[in-house]
């Protein structure tokens, strides 16, 4: 994520996009354009969450449709496991080079399918390990594992403290924030990757 340049402080310019973003909508729905009771995120759950879907997962161990259940959901299922496993193998290779480690891609798919496996108890979505928090986390010092922890409690915390505030924050602006984010880390590598005018004037093959 790129940060504001014409601010006097810096901000992400994922923060400023959702403010900005959130003022226009409601904006828009308080002359009657937009309704603004709709595209909410809504109440955000503050207590822990509970293995609610153990019965339903028992239950499909033993029901005789479950095979069918299984061939329907396959091709979603797999086009979502195997982007998944993409981006976390990505992002092991983007990490080894600055950590100099070697990841061993059998120990991140079996982490990953627990890790979604059990979440998926509780409610959760399946995710996958994703390479720029990976080059973030390293350019801001960090240098062992303990840093997905932390970033896990620190995200919990923001949604504990900030939840009635994150309840009002318009679905729509939220949507454009990843493509936004995916632009402007592609557009900054392209530009670090360029070659500088002044090494192609001087490069052997360079017509005069």
């Amino acid at each position: 994520m790129t940060q504001s340049k014409r601010l006097p402080v810096r901000l992400p310019a994922g923060a400023v996009a959702i403010a900005v973003g959130s003022a226009l909508y409601f904006a828009l729905a308080a002359v009657g354009i937009l309704d603004g009771g709709k595209g909410l995120v809504g109440s955000v759950p503050l207590s822990m969450p509970a293995p609610m879907y153990v019965p339903d997962f028992l239950r499909l161990l033993t029901d005789s449709n479950t095979l069918d259940l299984l061939w329907t959901l396959l091709p979603a299922v797999g086009s979502l496991a195997l982007l998944n496993t993409m981006q976390t193998l990505i992002g092991a290779v983007t990490a080894d080079p600055l950590a100099q480690t070697r990841s061993s891609a059998d120990r991140e798919r079996v982490g990953q399918g627990v890790a979604n496996f059990a979440s998926s108890l509780f409610g959760g979505v399946p995710l996958s390990g994703l390479g720029g928090i990976t080059v973030a986390n390293h350019r801001s010092g960090v240098r062992t594992h303990w840093s997905r922890v932390t970033s896990g409690l620190f995200a919990l915390a923001v949604l504990l403290v900030l939840g009635p505030l994150i309840a009002w924050l318009s679905t729509i602006v939220l949507v454009g924030i990843p493509p936004a984010a995916f632009s402007a880390r592609w557009r900054s590598s392209t530009t670090r990757r360029a070659p500088h005018r002044s090494s192609l004037s001087s490069h052997p093959l360079a017509t005069p």
